[in-house]
């Protein structure tokens, strides 16, 4: 049986195209070869890891330090008071319409 690559456009035989099962359990096959999808991933890979690259060079070293946003000294002696109860500023009467 042959099935048509929706990347490439050429008609394949069942064989190239990957399995899976639906929800319903019914095994079915993808819409792209397995050819097509290798090169997809691969090419991924390699846009991920120019970006990668390109990331490292533009961040600054000092603000990627683990102590680099460590909090104010101030704020460790902040003290919370009690907790905050949030007010609904409409109030149901019981009614359909209000």
């Amino acid at each position: 049986m042959n099935k048509k690559c929706k990347e490439c456009r050429q008609k394949k035989d069942l064989i190239n195209f990957s399995m899976y099962r639906d929800s319903f359990d019914r095994l079915k096959y993808t819409n792209i070869c397995k050819k097509c999808r290798a090169k997809n991933v691969r090419d991924k890979r390699k846009t991920e890891k120019v970006l990668q690259v390109y990331l490292d060079k533009h961040f600054d070293p000092e603000e990627q330090a683990s102590d680099a946003f460590k909090d104010d000294p101030r704020a460790a002696k902040e003290v919370d008071y009690g907790r905050v109860v949030r007010k609904p500023t409409f109030v149901i009467k019981g009614g359909l319409i209000d």
